[in-house]
């Protein structure tokens, strides 16, 4: 027996005959039977929701502008139904959602672009992959580069790279082209995330032990990364 939840009280899981129809009407895909995944008309019914969608949060912008009653706009039953359905219909055919009906979740959802739920950075804090685009050698490094830069947004401060470099034990040059990678950015992002959270729990938190190395003075006549 299914476990999807049931949308309708009738079709194959909750999901009716009559939806697949519709989906097959606005696909063009002609030659396809119900039993086939009809992808195109989901691309389109995301999309036509997707609009919808547009309007609605305009319309709540224009009711209330300042944002004073709602942090956002409660989305309409007839838009989340759908989404649902669609998701539904997806995992009955065994098939990924489209990027586009991703694009509709993640605004119903009221998700914003690379800026996680600071519940979810929390959680995931100490089980973060270790794939990471450089060579193993410079793993470790490379984690507490982007954590120190992290710490420093947190804090409001900035680190030049020769004392990022001096932390980590890296070249300048490295640093400089780390701060350029997504993936380093993503990760600075998240840790910039966790550091405030625990700062506006304990605004005298300590310290990083890399931040303190990063800060020392260098020592006279000692070697310099470039």
């Amino acid at each position: 027996m299914s476990k999807i939840p049931r949308l309708f009280a009738w079709g194959d899981d909750g999901i009716p005959g009559e939806f697949k129809i519709y989906l097959k009407s606005i696909s063009g895909e002609d030659g396809l039977s119900q039993v086939d995944f009809m992808r195109e008309g989901v691309v389109q019914l995301a999309q036509e929701y997707y609009a919808l969608l547009e309007k609605e949060k305009e319309a709540f912008a224009e009711r209330d502008p300042a944002g004073r009653l709602y942090a956002s706009p409660k989305i309409s039953h007839q838009i989340r139904g759908i989404v649902y359905l669609l998701h539904a219909y997806c995992a009955q055919c065994n098939a990924p959602a489209p990027a586009e009906l991703l694009r509709l979740t993640f605004e119903v959802l009221d998700l914003q672009e690379k800026s996680p739920p600071i519940e979810i950075v929390e959680l995931l804090h100490d089980k973060i992959s270790n794939v990471i685009p450089v060579g193993t050698e410079k793993l470790s490094a490379f984690i507490t580069a982007s954590a120190l830069d992290g710490e420093a947004d947190a804090r409001g401060e900035e680190l030049n790279a020769s004392q990022m470099a001096r932390a980590v034990g890296v070249q300048r040059g490295t640093i400089r082209d780390w701060r350029q990678m997504e993936e380093y950015k993503s990760r600075r992002r998240w840790a910039a995330l966790v550091w405030s959270a625990n700062l506006a729990a304990s605004p005298k938190a300590e310290r990083s032990d890399a931040w303190k190395r990063a800060t020392e003075p260098p020592a006279k006549g000692g070697n310099h990364k470039v």
